[in-house]
C-alpha cells in the first residue's frame, strides 16, 4: 500500500516557478500543498505502523495456535 502512496510536492521547485512576487493565491496554494504533504507523510508513517501490527498479529496467532 505504501507503495501507492502519490509523491510529495517538491514545495522548492514549485515556490522557484512561482517567482519572486506570489500572489495571495500562490500562497494559498503553497499552504496547502504543504498540508498535502504533510498529510501524506503522516499516511505513511500509519500504514508502516499498521504493517507492523498485522505482522505482529500474524505472529502471535501463529505461536498460540502451535502446540
Amino acid at each position: 500500500m505504501q507503495a501507492k502512496l502519490p509523491e510529495l510536492f517538491k514545495l522548492d521547485v514549485i515556490r522557484k516557478k512561482l517567482g519572486e512576487v506570489i500572489s495571495p493565491t500562490s500562497v494559498v496554494l503553497l499552504q496547502e500543498l504543504e498540508r498535502y504533504n504533510k498529510l501524506i507523510k503522516r499516511m505513511g508513517i500509519s500504514l508502516n505502523n499498521l504493517q507492523k501490527v498485522v505482522s505482529a498479529l500474524k505472529f502471535l496467532s501463529l505461536s498460540v495456535c502451535e502446540p
